[in-house]
């Protein structure tokens, strides 16, 4: 497992692939992400300063325990390129290669913290959310939620 400290920027950092995004409208799924094609937004309580983010390359779908955690979510990704990268606002970070498999990904997206209310355009520097992204090769399907405790907006 990586990790890295996001600076987040309007509430959002994304995982992307090379490729144009698509703009599929809509609102985040379970207030946690957005689906776009070679994209996936994920929307944080955070509107701007650090957020560690977490990710792991799985080689199939393992259904861990999402206990410790308070809103998770899955979705899918067109990763044909192979190069993923993690960006927010005027920052990115080239992710390891997935292998060995491109194509289709699935992107399960773990939360917590979120619910701690923070003044809405407020920028602080200390760590209140962190997330995991685990991903591995799958078939398109729908976004899904696998735990919600907090509302779309991230609060308790």
């Amino acid at each position: 497992m990586s990790r890295v400290l996001v600076a987040v920027w309007n509430h959002v950092f994304s995982i992307e692939s090379f490729g144009e995004p698509v703009d599929q409208g809509g609102a985040y799924i379970g207030g946690l992400v957005r689906p776009r094609g070679t994209r996936l937004d994920i929307f944080t309580n955070r509107y701007a300063g650090p957020v560690p983010v977490a990710f792991e390359f799985l080689d199939a779908d393992t259904r861990d325990a999402v206990d410790d955690w308070e809103d998770v979510c899955e979705a899918s990704m067109d990763v044909s390129q192979g190069a993923l990268t993690l960006s927010s606002f005027d920052d990115s970070w080239a992710l390891p290669k997935m292998a060995p498999t491109l194509g289709s990904t699935r992107v399960r997206i773990h939360a917590r913290g979120r619910g701690i209310r923070e003044e809405w355009d407020e920028v602080l520097d200390d760590v209140t959310e962190e997330y995991l992204l685990q991903m591995w090769p799958a078939p398109p399907a729908p976004p899904e939620i696998l735990l919600q405790s907090t509302d779309p907006g991230g609060a308790s």
